[in-house]
Order: C-alpha cells, then structure tokens, then sequence
C-alpha cells in the first residue's frame, strides 16, 4: 500500500523530474518514513529558498507544543457534524426594501471545537500582561477573573487568538456566525422580523426590530459568572447570558430580485457579525456597542468572544502547501 497521495507524487516530480518514491505500509511501521521525509523537506526548503517562499519545517510537520500549553489551553466541547436551519447574516433587500433571508439548511461538515466558557476576564488578563493585548474598557468596579472578558472589540479577539495560538501551539481562531449557530444549538436565536420594508420609511423596519430584540434580552447589568446562564445540549455555556460574542464574519448587503435571485452581494469586513441574545452587526473597533457603531437593532449589552479550535493540517497536506507555493513562484511570469 503507498502512503504517498498521487497529487504529492505528480506535484513533486513537476517540480524536481525526479523519478517516484513510494513509501509502503511496513517500512512506515519500520520507522522507515523519516528519511524519505527529511529529504523531502530539504528539497521543498531548497527550491522555496530559490522561489524566495519562507519554509519553516518544523510547522510543515509539526512541532513539540509549549511547555505552558497544558495550563493555557482552555477547556473546549466538540460538537458533532450536524444539519440544522440557518437563516444567512447580513441585510437583504427585494426590489430595494429591506426583508428576512430566505432560511435555509446550514451544515456542520466536520466536528467543532469550541471553547466552552467565553474568555474569562482573566484569561483576558495573561495576554494584556505579555503585551500582546490592549487592557479592555471594563465598566464595571468590581472585576472577577471568573467572569467573561468584555470591553472589548473584534481587533481585540483577533490579538488574544493569536497570542493564544502563539502560546499553545494550537491554531485558534473566532467562529463563523454558521459555525456559532450550529454550536448554540437550540439557544440561537432566529433574527426574523416577519415583514417587509418599506421603501418610503426605511426606519420602520428598524424601529420593529429594536423592539423584538429588546423584548427578547437579559436583564442589563455586570457580566455574571462563568455558567449563571447554563449550558446547551452539547456543553457550551452562557449563550443566552448578557454578553454577546464576536464572530470572524463579515457583513454583508445582498440585492435580490422579485423571485429571489441573487443580483449581487456586497461585503465588508469593517463590521462583523456579533452573536447572542440576537444577532447583530458591529464595527471591529467597538468596544462598547451602546456607545455606538451597532449597525443593526438593539445594541448588546456586553462584548465578549470565545474561540474554536482549528484542527492542524496533516503532514501531507502542509508539504503539498509549501509545494504548491514555492511551484507557483516558479512559473512563467511570476
């Protein structure tokens, strides 16, 4: 049996004309692969070097994780591949009047890991020590290191999940708003209005929405402990609490005709999907959504953020990446 794809085989003999290697079942029990792949990563490093590509072999197959990573990786649920109903983010407008997307079948193709707590205040609190996070704008006098980290916007989650994926070893990264939904489960909630705007008064639709949102919100006032909210079925805590959480989507505007065909799609990536109570949509450079930049409804009452846990690309693949990078810079015209 080959270990070794075709695609792996076809890419590396474009690249170096050398003849096939095929490496079998039992020299791979034998111990025999980690020749044929230091070779492999000298010849990739090689011809990145001459196409000018930065490779790094110890991340194209993996690396001991920091001695610190037990004590700093964060505690996750994974949730099962799934089918459910999704209704899209982002505003949609029919013949220029603003309605409710049309809902569909989300899915989850692949198992999710995801924190299972929201970042604690003092999780929040190791990154802005080592630096690699600004202090968040707490409005409250009395801090809990067990409670959710808020005051603090997109850019700000971004910094923790890359300093926590420095830490680590481990890739982690915001959810997507499907990927939130899919892991609330039976606590999202579905952001319908119901009705159709009206061209002629494009408040009242807003107006009706800030009403439905405000109805269905927790008490205002300071973050509660990790877990006052409860759990879903698969384990995830405080999703319906008082503090709403940043996702990595962007907002969107989708044109559509009459019969529902989209005409075109524009995003930006200035705002991005927050999640919660209600959906909602806000700049990346908020911290506070009462004080303004709430796009959409009624404005959370905190912000805060929990991550998922991006699974490593296999050996295979990160090799066929360099690959295909350093292949690219070699062809005519680059």
């Amino acid at each position: 049996m080959c270990l070794c794809p075709p695609r792996l085989k076809k890419v590396r003999r474009a690249l170096f004309k050398e003849r096939d290697v095929s490496i079998t079942l039992k020299q791979f029990n034998a111990g025999h692969l980690a020749l044929p792949l230091l070779i492999l990563a000298g010849e990739t490093a090689l011809i990145a070097n001459l196409a000018g590509v930065e490779f790094d072999p110890t991340q194209a197959f993996g690396h001991s994780a920091p001695t610190n990573a037990a004590t700093l990786a964060p505690e996750t649920v994974t949730v099962p591949p799934r089918v459910f109903e999704y209704r899209p983010s982002g505003v949609f407008l029919v013949d220029g009047r603003e309605s409710d997307a049309a809902l569909r079948q989300g899915e989850l193709a692949q198992p999710l890991s995801i924190m299972r707590n929201q970042v604690s205040e003092a999780d929040f609190a190791a990154c802005v020590s080592a630096g690699a996070c600004e202090p968040a704008d707490i409005r409250w006098t009395a801090t809990d290191a067990d409670r959710p980290a808020t005051g603090v916007s997109h850019d700000d989650a971004s910094d923790y999940a890359e300093w926590l994926t420095a830490q680590t070893g481990q890739i982690w990264r915001l959810p997507t708003d499907l990927e939130w939904v899919a892991a609330a489960g039976t606590r999202a909630r579905d952001d319908a209005i119901g009705t159709q705007g009206d061209a002629s008064n494009g408040s009242a639709r807003w107006l009706q929405a800030y009403a439905l949102q405000s109805e269905a919100r927790a008490a205002d006032g300071p973050p509660q402990p990790t877990g006052h909210f409860g759990a879903n079925e698969f384990g995830l805590n405080d999703l319906s609490g008082n503090v709403w959480e940043w996702t990595e989507t962007c907002f969107s505007r989708t044109r559509l005709s009459a019969d529902g065909e989209t005409l075109s799609v524009l995003e930006t990536c200035g705002a991005r999907v927050v999640q919660g109570l209600h959906r909602t949509y806000i700049s990346t450079f908020i911290r506070d959504a009462k004080a303004g930049g709430c796009a959409v409804g009624a404005p959370p009452t905190h912000l805060g953020f929990r991550l998922v846990q991006e699974q490593p690309q296999g050996v295979v693949e990160r090799i066929e990446d360099w690959l295909s990078a350093a292949n690219s810079m070699l062809l005519p015209g680059h």
